[in-house]
């Protein structure tokens, strides 16, 4: 994540004060480039009340609401028909802590960011909870509030001898299909510190594998493995492949759809849990059901109004309904969600990922991002999301997040300083940002998703290592 100065009073129209760009905020927000949307004329607000305004979408496809609080925060409510024709409702409320020097973002999942001075802070109802500060250094704490990592930093002889700065991560606990596992042991993981296009990145160094163990990784299993509900060792069920299969004869081929599956039940197994009312979210909930009926009112008793909104009636109606439906889910346990769709071609990419991953070990080489950037001027690289961000729709404007497992793109290859990159997504969970959506990412959080990788690629080649002969 980023961190960038805005001069005071540099704020763009049309959002919250303090949401001025994705940069200063910590909240990645995509411009148009990269998608086929041309940008629109901004269509002007119209007033329906002294604290409310709506603007309709130059498209006819959707419309936002803005409402000022006497307490001075701020609801916002996106709307807009998705290219399959279903109805998208966003809201979230935005509180500024002059104080503090806070401002906290809190959507209608219970989804939470706090941007301070120095830091970012990103919460998801029953998942670690996730500090990035402005120094590089992060820290997780479990739901119950307990420590899941902390990073501090320090020094190490490099391979010249001389010390070099690095950060040094203590872990606590990690996540394991899902589910947090506490280590017996606190486990130290260690990370470069280095720069690129003017960025300071955090690559990860990969902990040391010798030759015997890595080999058998790299050459058929002497007996396949069969995918049935008694194994141990095959992908989760969070994903469905374009391609299933019956069995696994490469090691590579079921190491990268553990990686894959396993990014994902990271990002969506722990928030089904039994939940607690939160009271901020059931108010938000309340909230936008009112501005659903005031916008109502107003489009009923305003002509003109009447004609901008013509073609979105159904979409104010949607705000009410899509407001009970998260008032309802924060008092009740959410039921699994519908397996991830994966593509072949995706698969395919994330097995060569995998075996370049091997080499990497073979080498006791950090995967970084100058790298990855290189190969992906001859192919399509993937990344999978490390933790929940915020982004935003290239072509709508529309907020979205992107959580842990969703897999990304290069939209367009990152220009010379420049501290962000446009990246497409190419598959995601359901409330993710939706597959062809282009959005900005930090570079950092571009490495850290490497970093992710890295990791988690050591828990999987262990586990497959340990069904050879």
């Amino acid at each position: 994540m980023q961190f960038v100065q805005v001069p005071a009073g540099q704020q763009q129209s049309g959002r919250p004060p303090g949401l001025a760009t994705g940069a200063a905020t910590g909240v990645a927000v995509a411009t148009d480039a990269g998608t086929t949307r041309q940008p629109h004329t901004p269509v002007r607000p119209i007033a329906i009340s002294a604290t409310t305004n709506i603007t309709p979408s130059a498209t006819q496809d959707g419309f936002s609401v803005h409402r000022r609080n006497t307490d001075g925060s701020q609801v916002v409510v996106n709307s807009h028909v998705q290219s399959n024709g279903q109805r998208n409702v966003v809201a979230y409320q935005v509180t500024q802590n002059q104080q503090a020097g806070t401002q906290t973002q809190l959507f209608m999942d219970g989804r939470r960011t706090v941007v301070g001075r120095d830091f970012v802070t990103r919460s998801v109802p029953h998942q670690p909870t996730v500090t990035t500060y402005q120094n590089g250094l992060r820290e997780a704490a479990l739901p119950g509030g307990g420590p899941m990592y902390r990073e501090n930093f320090a020094e190490r002889p490099g391979r010249d001898g001389r010390l070099r700065r690095v950060i040094q991560r203590t872990v606590f606990a990690s996540l394991f299909a899902g589910a947090i596992v506490a280590l017996a042991t606190p486990e130290l993981r260690t990370y470069d510190v280095d720069s690129y296009e003017g960025v300071n990145i955090y690559p990860y160094q990969p902990a040391g594998f010798d030759a015997p163990f890595l080999e058998p990784l790299q050459r058929p299993f002497s007996r396949e493995i069969s995918v049935s509900p008694s194994c141990m060792v095959c992908p989760s069920q969070v994903v469905a492949f374009q391609q299933p299969v019956a069995a696994y004869g490469d090691p590579v081929e079921l190491i990268a759809d553990l990686q894959i599956s396993g990014g994902f039940a990271d990002g969506m197994a722990a928030p089904y849990a039994e939940p607690a009312p939160d009271p901020q979210t059931a108010a938000l909930a309340a909230q936008v059901s009112e501005l659903q009926q005031e916008v109502s009112t107003a489009v009923d008793s305003n002509t003109d109004l009447q004609a901008q909104m013509a073609n979105q009636r159904a979409q104010i109606a949607s705000m009410q309904a899509q407001a009970a439906d998260a008032a309802r889910a924060s008092l009740q346990t959410k039921a699994p969600p519908e397996p991830v769709q994966v593509p072949e071609p995706v698969r395919q990419q994330i097995r060569e990922e995998v075996r370049d991953g091997i080499a990497h070990y073979q080498q006791q080489q950090p995967l970084t991002l100058p790298e990855v950037v290189e190969q992906a001027r001859q192919r399509n690289y993937i990344f999978q999301v490390a933790d929940m961000m915020e982004a935003a729709s290239a072509a709508t404007g529309e907020p979205c997040s992107l959580t842990t497992g969703d897999l990304l793109s290069f939209a367009e290859l990152p220009d010379e300083n420049q501290p962000v990159a446009k990246m497409a997504v190419v598959t995601s969970k359901s409330g993710s940002c939706r597959a062809g959506t282009t959005v900005d990412v930090g570079l950092s959080d571009l490495q850290e998703m490497l970093n992710a990788f890295s990791q988690r690629l050591e828990t999987n080649m262990t586990r497959v290592h340990e069904q050879i002969d």
